[in-house]
């Protein structure tokens, strides 16, 4: 069954056992990627509640933006490997299914109305490039590692590819899709992927506090 979020009042967030968790704060929506035990990592629970989220918080009319995070020490894996292994034996439809689903939650974040930063406390990748990518602005910590690992499993980021070339541009991407390289903060700067870093989560915390004061008036 489809999930169904059941955040709705200023102030509160979803049950501490969601995949992901929204809060709204003093007009700025933060949504949270929960599951710090897997890095992140997502599955179509995840997705389709990412996908809620978005859409919540498009609703929300004081809200002035949104932030993007993972909880604990990355900001996301990209897709759980359990979740992939179980993809093996489904049929060319389910396959399809479960890959426009991913897009779908990707493009909500996409074309939301509110600026969306990522808030990147951590290592990002596959999947978790596309969800920065997607985003608007995109602030990191300096210790970062970026890489689309599932080439090493034979697969393409083909489902978040739209969002990240149109982010890093297409030679970054071709160089990166098919390496696997691991890259990091300085690299993702200089094409795009991220716009600014800093060497601390309270530092970052602080860049990200000072912008939506600094541009409070611009952000709707």
């Amino acid at each position: 069954a489809e999930y169904m979020g059941s955040y709705g009042l200023v102030g509160q967030k979803r049950a501490s056992h969601s995949s992901v968790i929204l809060e709204d704060k003093n007009e700025v929506v933060h949504i949270s990627l929960n599951l710090p035990e897997l890095r992140n990592a997502f599955n179509p629970k995840v997705i389709n509640e990412l996908a809620q989220s978005f859409k919540e918080a498009s609703t929300l009319k004081k809200a002035r933006c949104v932030i993007l995070t993972g909880k604990g020490k990355a900001f996301s894996s990209g897709a759980d490997l359990r979740w992939m292994q179980e993809m093996v034996d489904f049929s060319k439809e389910d396959n399809l299914k479960d890959a426009q689903g991913l897009f779908d939650a990707i493009y909500t974040i996409w074309q939301c109305p509110l600026p969306v930063i990522a808030r990147v406390n951590g290592d990002a990748f596959g999947g978790g490039i596309g969800l920065i990518s997607a985003c608007d602005i995109a602030f990191s910590v300096t210790h970062c590692q970026f890489a689309f690992s599932e080439c090493k499993l034979g697969l393409i980021p083909a489902v978040i590819s739209p969002f990240v070339i149109s982010k890093i541009g297409r030679g970054a991407a071709s160089r990166y899709f098919l390496t696997a390289e691991r890259f990091g903060v300085n690299e993702a700067k200089r094409f795009g992927l991220i716009q600014e870093s800093y060497d601390t989560e309270a530092q970052l915390d602080a860049c990200i506090e000072k912008k939506k004061k600094k541009k409070k008036s611009t952000l709707r």
